[in-house]
């Protein structure tokens, strides 16, 4: 079912609605790059999330390329952002030209909700007294996990017989319950509160631990799961129900139990979960709008409504056969379409025809064009708002990379064509937007290529080779890899 938008159309019917629209890059920190410096990722060597990113010189000058943020600051504007996702803090290098960077997170998830967001701004609004300020708030809803704020708990832990705690496991809610111990045996029950719908297993529970200030209970059984260990990690797949059991031959005292979670959802329920994340925050941008109508700041502020990345929704298939959510690791067309909206009670032009596919690099210039200010000569993007029948204007380049890719992949768009290139099997996917636009049916034949498409090829393969040549490998730090872990970037 189509997820209800009144907000966002809102927005749409008071400006213009850019589609389709392509994100080069289905990674969340380098495509937000590419929407501030109008450059491709591997122009701005900004691969994966978790990597450092400082700004390369560009080739012909020696000099940096700069920010939306550095060039609305230089022209006076009080600069602020309010970041969602821990791949977006400010030591990764997205901060550049911003006064105020909000990007703190609760101790137990990498990620914050719409209204935390709001909340944020709202704060930092109240305490503005400039005249103008260019402003970015990333909200991260819909996105892995896929989890609104009202849903209900899905664990329920109960110890010697008396309930203790319900978390959900869809929010990445760590469990952790204290409790007295009694002296022979005590039993902890992790109770599911909603099975599958199939029988199937539902709960993955991991980093099981039980113990106090002064011992951990190292032998401990549990009845109702099963168990296997993978990298010197022991996991447990519970159905229903499981208990743990062990023996305390001390006094009574506190002990704690603490365990991580991950709760597996059939396919309907995930895209219910996601459909139900795109209509809160869409609730939540109504709030946003109203706050900013009160303020009588919503009759002179312009828009831009941008996406950084599609998701998968279970079209697709991993190579081990499971059905695919999310993003990164594909460079299909669900992957990389992006809603880009302009809005603004000031637009004087919203009839608007668009010519050929647009991607995030014009995001930039066409904000330049919109504002009259001049465009950095450096820009790759183009003003979507000015007609061109030049086609090798409306090429789009794809690329997604390792670590956090499979494998490495690069693609390009030319509109119907839709090339997708993977180097290390020499796999070539061709695919016509305008006859196919799911993109089943793969045209490509090494015996039969179309002249039409011969331009498309090379372009695709020189510039892909090229990056791999002088790439180098990412490196990530622990600490960024267990973050991009728990936001479900890696495994």
């Amino acid at each position: 079912a189509k997820a209800s938008t009144p907000t966002l159309e809102e927005f749409a019917h008071q400006g213009i609605v850019v589609a389709p629209t392509y994100s080069p890059i289905p990674i969340t920190a380098p495509a937000h790059a590419v929407i501030f410096y109008s450059l491709p990722p591997h122009q701005l060597k900004l691969y994966n999330n978790g990597q450092i990113f400082n700004p390369p010189p560009l080739r012909e000058k020696s000099a940096v390329p700069k920010a939306l943020s550095e060039i609305f600051r230089r022209r006076h504007f009080e600069t602020a952002a309010f970041v969602s996702l821990g791949v977006l803090k400010s030591k990764f290098g997205l901060a550049r030209g911003f006064d105020y960077y909000s990007d703190s997170f609760p101790e137990e998830r990498w990620y914050l909700t719409a209204e935390e967001i709001n909340q944020r701004f709202f704060s930092w609004l109240d305490n503005f007294r400039g005249q103008r300020a260019f402003l970015w708030l990333h909200y991260s809803d819909p996105h892995d996990p896929y989890a609104p704020p009202n849903l209900p708990a899905d664990v329920a832990i109960i110890v010697n017989g008396q309930d203790k705690k319900t978390f959900s496991l869809q929010k990445m809610e760590p469990i952790e319950v204290e409790f007295m111990t009694q002296p022979g045996e005590n039993k902890i029950e992790i109770k599911v509160l909603k099975p599958h719908p199939e029988g199937q297993i539902r709960v993955r529970l991991s980093q099981v631990k039980i113990f106090s200030s002064q011992k951990e209970i190292s032998f401990f059984q549990i009845k109702g799961a099963d168990s296997y260990e993978k990298k010197g990690k022991k996991f447990w797949l519970v159905k229903d129900r499981a208990v743990l059991s062990f023996l305390d031959s001390g006094p009574p005292g506190p002990f704690k139990f603490q365990a991580q979670g991950e709760i597996f959802l059939t396919i309907e329920e995930k895209r219910k979960a996601y459909q139900a994340e795109v209509e809160y925050l869409d609730a939540q941008l109504k709030i946003f709008r109203e706050k900013l109508i009160s303020r009588g700041i919503y009759q002179q502020s312009l828009f831009i409504l941008v996406g950084d990345h599609g998701e998968g929704l279970g079209e697709r298939r991993t190579r081990f056969g499971d059905f695919h959510f999310g993003h990164i690791h594909f460079l299909y067309g669900n992957y990389l379409r992006v809603p880009f909206i302009i809005s603004s009670p000031l637009l004087e032009q919203t009839d608007f025809s668009q010519s050929g596919p647009a991607s995030l690099l014009d995001v930039a210039p066409t904000l330049m064009k919109l504002l009259g200010w001049p465009t950095p000569d450096y820009y790759q993007g183009r003003n979507i708002l000015e007609k061109t029948n030049s086609p090798a204007q409306s090429f789009i380049f794809l690329e997604t990379y390792r670590p956090e890719a499979v494998q490495d992949r690069f693609g390009g768009i030319s509109y119907p064509w839709h090339l997708v290139f993977t180097p290390a099997q020499a796999r070539f996917e061709l695919y016509n937007l305008e006859d196919d636009p799911a993109e089943r049916q793969n045209l490509h034949s090494s015996s039969l290529l179309r002249l039409e498409w011969r331009a498309l090829y090379r372009q695709v393969t020189a510039t892909a080779l090229k990056i791999l040549e002088e790439k180098k490998e990412t490196l990530l730090d622990p600490q960024a890899k267990e973050m991009l872990r728990s936001l479900g970037y890696i495994k």
